[in-house]
């Protein structure tokens, strides 16, 4: 296992220095590098300068409501390269889309069924949202009295002399601490 120790670390440290260099456009490499703007045009000949490689609209038709936290989403898109430009985008073919999303989550988003529902209508105003009704019906449920309690129930309920007995016990315990050793 030692002898790996050795060159694991020396590999290590040869790429550690080279891999802020994968995060930058070819642009700012070139010239990082020692680049001039001369021999620029040959480096950034596949160069987008960091923007979206591909052009793309998305229409959503219809949000289908699954559980109380996850929907799917109907819709179209049509792509295209960045570099052919808004009319070829126009005429570029639709495509059907059918994913499925969280939209809801008690543990981080603890507002009211209604207000996660007003909040999908505002992020997709021309989708038709499907069964997210029935879903609040469900939420306003009532529960049983039974199941309703301020504190859940104890496994085992504590006792007025088992408090005492404990109290007590720490009491002796301190005591016995407390005392000091005959020399």
């Amino acid at each position: 296992m030692k002898k790996y120790l050795l060159p694991c670390l020396v590999v290590a440290a040869a790429l550690g220095p080279a891999r802020p260099a994968t995060a930058q456009t070819g642009r700012i490499a070139h010239f990082s590098h020692g680049g001039s703007p001369a021999t620029l045009a040959a480096a950034v000949a596949t160069d987008n300068f960091g923007l979206a490689r591909h052009r793309s609209e998305l229409i959503i038709d219809s949000l289908v409501c699954l559980n109380d936290s996850v929907a799917t989403r109907y819709g179209r898109f049509r792509s295209v390269l960045w570099g052919a430009g808004e009319e070829a985008l126009k005429k570029a073919p639709w495509q059907r889309q059918e994913e499925q999303i969280q939209y809801y989550s008690r543990a981080y988003n603890p507002q009211p069924w209604e207000e996660v529902v007003q909040d999908l209508r505002r992020q997709h105003p021309e989708a038709k949202l499907v069964g997210f009704k029935k879903q609040l019906k469900k939420q306003r449920r009532k529960k049983s009295t039974s199941q309703s309690r301020a504190f859940p129930q104890r496994p085992f309920q504590y006792s007025f002399w088992r408090g005492v007995a404990g109290v007590a016990g720490l009491g002796a315990v301190g005591w016995l601490l407390g005392r000091k050793r005959a020399a």
